[in-house]
């Protein structure tokens, strides 16, 4: 869109203020609002911004920055709750000297690892990220509905919630693929269709906070906490993934084991290599590491197999021949990961594979969480770390992880996870006041 269709658009739609939102490197989105009127300047000069009061950015001695709205991003909001309609941008970080993109932006980060997909030969990489999460009422997790997996819809404030928010997210230009119950109490799903990765991420940004907005608007509140309730199902963002290249889908190839091509094989080589090490990034929480336990569909295992929920890495089972007839499925992931920084470090994982032509191990056929010990080793399959602790210190040893991200963001990173680690050390819990008072 030029930038003359661009004002007229936003002109058209009616709105009196700008939002232009950026995300910090723990997936956090900040915004800044502009009336209309400025709308021509913010777009040719960008919004200033202090680098130090956003997490991982700058240091207080040298923090001004831009906020460099992306013209492609806009999105007309509807007027919501009481709040006007209004027109949003979401923005690149640059420094204002050379308009060079800071090392702790990750959305540039994420497109930086698009270009080098690019120069392999990818044209597009498509994500298709399943958001799962809780409606609760009242105070701490007290279930808004007593549903199960795809229970049919009552007329409670939780299928109101859930209705409103698919039809909110496709005025906003986020295509929903189906939404429907979940398996826990109040728990839902909101699986987003295919589209190309930095846009897909954007979208996983502001739905969150729309699905949050909606469920405030009818007297819920929801939860995108990893293991909110003992003993029923986690929240995850199992994360689709589809390499293109000129309208072709690259893992697809007619008599390749489980359908797949040498690429898609690699790529899987790839992600299993690098899983332990990028696991911080995709379950960022303490809490993650409560949902990532054996004897649930959140895999803990490195294998990959097709149709197998047991597996870390899925091919699931398609009846379409459109972009989705093979795509790999991540499972780990849940919804508090920053998309960006996660769709491109799965996406650099799977190009250390092709690059590194890995050997992909065959696929699981079994289910693992029945298998020994023994078992298990003698299968030579490995797990996930256990912990956040073992998950940052996996992450801080590793070279593939410091090459992607670079110094600045995983410094950052690793300083706000050692405090959150920190602070739960000293916190005194219920759970140790009932077994030791």
């Amino acid at each position: 869109m030029d930038s003359a269709t661009l004002i007229k658009t936003v002109k058209d739609a009616k709105v009196s203020t700008l939002q232009f939102w950026l995300c910090d490197f723990l997936g956090n989105p900040r915004v800044t609002y502009v009336p209309v009127s400025g709308l021509e300047r913010a777009l040719a000069e960008g919004l200033p911004l202090d680098g130090s009061s956003v997490a991982g950015q700058r240091k207080v001695e040298k923090s001004d920055l831009l906020a460099m709205p992306d013209p492609s991003s806009l999105r007309i909001v509807p007027e919501l709750d009481g709040l006007p309609a209004s027109a949003l941008f979401f923005c690149d970080v640059v420094d204002p000297a050379d308009r060079s993109a800071p090392a702790a932006d990750s959305r540039s980060l994420l497109r930086q690892t698009l270009k080098a997909s690019e120069a392999l030969g990818f044209d597009r990489f498509l994500t298709l990220p399943e958001l799962e999460y809780y409606y609760f009422s009242g105070t701490g997790p007290c279930p808004a509905d007593r549903g199960g997996y795809f229970c049919p819809p009552d007329t409670g404030a939780s299928a109101k919630a859930l209705w409103e928010t698919a039809a909110l997210l496709e005025t906003l230009g986020i295509t929903v693929r189906v939404f429907h119950h979940e398996g826990g109490p109040a728990q839902h799903e909101i699986e987003l269709y295919p589209e190309d990765a930095l846009r897909q991420a954007d979208n996983v940004l502001l739905a969150r906070i729309m699905i949050k907005a909606v469920a405030k608007k009818h007297g819920l509140t929801a939860s995108f906490m990893p293991k909110p309730i003992h003993g029923k199902a986690g929240s995850g963002m199992h994360v689709h993934q589809v390499l293109m290249n000129k309208g072709q889908n690259c893992f697809a190839a007619a008599g390749g084991p489980q359908g797949l091509s040498p690429t898609a094989l690699a790529y899987i080589a790839g992600q299993l290599a690098h899983a332990r090490e990028l696991t911080v990034f995709s379950n960022q929480s303490l809490n993650s590491y409560k949902r990532l336990v054996p004897g649930h569909e959140a895999p803990v295992y490195l294998t990959w197999g097709a149709a197998n929920r047991m597996a870390l890495i899925r091919i699931p089972a398609s009846g379409t021949d459109g972009p989705l007839a093979k795509r790999l499925e991540y499972r780990a992931a849940d919804p508090l990961a920053n998309p960006y920084l996660l769709f491109g470090l799965l996406l650099a994982a799977g190009l250390d594979g092709i690059k590194g032509k890995l050997a992909a191990p065959a696929p699981s056929t079994e289910n693992i969480d029945a298998l020994t010990e023994c078992e298990l080793a003698s299968r030579n399959i490995n797990f996930l770390p256990e912990s956040l602790d073992a998950a940052l210190a996996l992450a801080l040893s590793s070279p593939f992880i410091k090459e992607t991200l670079g110094e600045a963001l995983l410094a950052g990173f690793n300083k706000a996870k050692t405090a959150e680690l920190k602070a739960w050390r000293d916190h005194i819990s219920e759970w140790e006041l009932n077994r030791y008072l």
